[in-house]
């Protein structure tokens, strides 16, 4: 039921190849979109971040100043369509991350939390959690303000939705993620609801085989949701919709799900992105490691600096405690004169003892 299955996971996540029971995690960075199709495999790491693994090519990883907080990626008419979460929008890029064309939703970052993107009977489609102006301004209203869009004409298609994800085709009908209500729901061209399924937690990635209809269930972020441990992947009937298996993840999130048939293909997959995660594992330890020796160069400035201060604080002890012995040895030597016999200086030497007192 489980066979080359892939699974991303955000944040702390990573991507997981599943096999069976069996679960490889096989990149260590949190994962948002993935895509396969005619040998061409893509997947977005955040926060802005895409590598394309095109079988007939090499591989090519790009970061791209255009995207901020990517979410879904796919690959149509030989360009990267990649959904920027933060700045609501949805961007057309070359294999090589330069910009070509922005579609902007109007609002502050992160208004509408646009997330997923399809093609869906030949017109490229999105999903966003509402029409929101001002910056997450969508938390706490997601309760049927969702809905999916017709990209290139802004036709609202699909309404009424509850923090959707996850946009799947199957044949002329969508099946997508009504995520806040543990939902899946395939919806018919012209809009109505033709199937729901009702599952136990919050629902984002739809993968549709022959076989069976992979959901990613994600531990909620809510507290009513606490007693679910971690993530997992549940194989639904393609016909009834009943639950055949599931497998747990370990993670808190998934994103999308792909599955890689052709052997060769998942092999070469699995080792780019193997290979990929452990350059950026690389590299951010070489990144760390420049810190950390820095932050010991500073460490023993600063023990320097401090050795220092305490030897000027130690000279200046030593200074108030000779003036203080002067002091004191002075004090004695005009008491004496004071109780000398002599009146003609007593009156100076008061004078001068109230003077002495008044500046020490």
């Amino acid at each position: 039921m489980f066979e080359n299955i892939l699974v991303s996971s955000p944040n702390d996540g990573g991507i997981f190849f599943i096999d069976g029971k069996i679960r490889h995690k096989i990149s260590a960075h949190g994962s948002t979109g993935l895509f396969y199709e005619s040998g061409k495999f893509l997947h977005s790491t955040q926060p802005q971040s895409i590598r394309l693994i095109d079988i007939t090519n090499s591989a090519n990883t790009f970061c791209s100043p255009a995207l901020h907080d990517i979410h879904d990626v796919i690959f149509y008419e030989g360009h990267i369509f990649a959904v920027a979460t933060s700045s609501n929008e949805i961007i057309k890029l070359t294999t090589h991350g330069e910009l070509i064309e922005r579609w902007r939703l109007p609002g502050e970052a992160d208004s509408s939390h646009v997330n997923s993107i399809a093609l869906w009977n030949d017109r490229l489609v999105f999903s966003a959690f509402g029409d929101f102006r001002t910056h997450r301004g969508y938390k706490g209203f997601t309760s049927r303000s969702g809905f999916v869009k017709d990209l290139i004409t802004g036709k609202t298609l699909i309404s009424d939705l509850s923090e959707p994800h996850s946009l799947a085709p199957n044949g002329p009908n969508l099946f997508l993620a009504n995520s806040r209500e543990k939902q899946i729901i395939e919806f018919s061209e012209d809009g109505s609801v033709i199937r729901l399924k009702q599952l136990d937690a919050y629902t984002r990635g739809i993968l549709i085989t022959d076989s069976a209809i992979y959901v990613g269930l994600s531990k909620s972020r809510n507290l009513e949701d606490a007693k679910i441990e971690s993530a997992s992947v549940v194989a639904l009937d393609p016909l009834t919709l009943d639950e055949l298996d599931r497998v747990t993840i370990p993670a808190n999130e998934i994103y999308g799900i792909q599955q890689i048939q052709n052997d060769r293909h998942l092999s070469q997959i699995i080792a780019g992105v193997g290979a990929a995660s452990l350059r950026e594992t690389t590299r951010e330890l070489a990144e760390k490691a420049t810190l950390a020796k820095g932050y010991e160069e500073r460490v023993t400035s600063l023990t320097d600096q401090v050795a220092s201060l305490t030897d000027q604080i130690a000279s200046l002890a030593d200074q108030i405690f000779s003036l203080n012995a002067e002091k004191t040895a002075l004090a004695d030597k005009v008491n004496a004169l004071l109780h000398s016999d002599s009146w003609r200086v007593a009156a100076p030497l008061r004078a001068a003892k109230r003077w002495l007192r008044d500046r020490t």
